[in-house]
């Protein structure tokens, strides 16, 4: 298989030859090469000797918490894994067209040369402001901000240790700390959308806090993955797991047939659509709980977190158990409004 890759804002292709192509026409072309495109460039690129299946939803056995990676570092990991299974990496790319419908198209410019390629499908894998998604006129829906998250990173954190996170909340504010490696930290803060004003200044920290989706995130020679697709409001830390989850599904049914239209893409479809849906109503889950400040969202924590310790009802695990299990392993009723209302209103009343 060829294959060609890129870091950033720039190209990823990846080549399933086949009759109808020529070496400089691959059939698959992957715009964006962040978490979502470069791990879908080694799922193609290792097409013939792919390592096991792993069920990117559950915890794996032997590893204790979650995962934190400095995102540079998951990138140009992903990016080194495809370059060794096949890949050119092309990096410093700009001014990327795409045209899809039956005969999809993609130009980009790379060292004051244009470049254009004729494959079988695009997958823009090129973050939340993707130029792919706009090109292919899929909409991106977005559901309303209840919260707003700003985070720095930090250095010189040399007395934090490595193998602990925390969360928690404080007066106005949710924070997280997550560890970075060596003497780096990742601080995040949740404050409400009326307290935007708090960190302005040319200084101040990125923002975001919503959930958005796409119905489908796909079009006639087009597909997308990760951000691109859609994303989940970062409180519960999904992004990584979202991206991954799509990698594997896409690019499974991309390898087991050779008919690539939207038929065949429908199944991650279905799929995502529930996916995202349960991971929002996870996400309001930990707002409601977490970011609701002042006097009542302080006794609503208190309420909840006394009947989940006294074990009187053990569903209640299930409020903070998706972010750590994936959302596939709850039963259904774990994401409707019943539970939701066991989980909040007994606070709400006094309880």
């Amino acid at each position: 298989m060829s294959l060609t890759t890129s870091l950033w804002a720039s190209i990823v292709g990846a080549s399933l030859w086949g009759d109808m192509h020529t070496e400089t026409d691959p059939e698959v072309v992957i715009v964006g090469g962040g978490i979502a495109g470069s791990a879908m460039a080694v799922q193609l690129a290792r097409h013939g000797r792919r390592a096991g299946r792993l069920d990117h939803a559950a915890l794996v056995p032997g590893v204790e918490g979650a995962l934190c990676m400095h995102h540079p570092v998951a990138c140009e990991t992903l990016n080194r894994l495809a370059a060794e299974a096949g890949a050119t990496v092309v990096r410093g790319v700009d001014e990327v067209h795409i045209h899809g419908g039956p005969t999809p198209a993609v130009s980009y410019r790379v060292d004051q040369r244009q470049v254009s390629h004729a494959p079988r499908l695009v997958v823009g894998a090129d973050g939340r402001t993707s130029t792919v998604r706009e090109q292919a006129g899929i909409t991106l829906h977005r559901g309303a901000q209840d919260v707003l998250v700003t985070g720095v990173l930090v250095e010189g954190a040399t007395d934090w240790p490595q193998d602990t996170y925390a969360l928690g909340t404080e007066g106005d504010r949710m924070y997280f700390v997550f560890p970075q490696g060596g003497d780096r930290l990742r601080l995040y803060m949740c404050i409400t959308p009326e307290q935007r004003d708090r960190f302005a200044g040319p200084t101040g920290a990125e923002r975001g806090g919503e959930d958005t989706w796409t119905d489908p995130p796909f079009s006639e020679g087009v597909v997308l993955i990760g951000d691109a697709a859609g994303y989940n409001n970062p409180i519960i830390g999904q992004g990584l797991s979202l991206a991954l989850r799509d990698v594997d599904l896409v690019s499974q049914l991309l390898l087991d047939s050779g008919d690539w239209s939207m038929e065949t893409l429908r199944p991650y479809a279905t799929e995502r659509d529930e996916r995202m849906r349960r991971v929002r109503f996870s996400a309001q889950m930990f707002v409601d709980l977490y970011c609701a400040f002042g006097p009542d969202g302080a006794r609503r924590r208190g309420a909840f977190f006394g009947r989940r310790a006294s074990g009187e009802d053990p569903t209640l695990e299930w409020a903070l158990a998706p972010p750590l299990i994936g959302p596939d392993q709850l039963p259904p009723e774990a994401y409707d409004e019943a539970f939701r209302r066991k989980v909040l209103e007994p606070a709400a009343a006094g309880a």
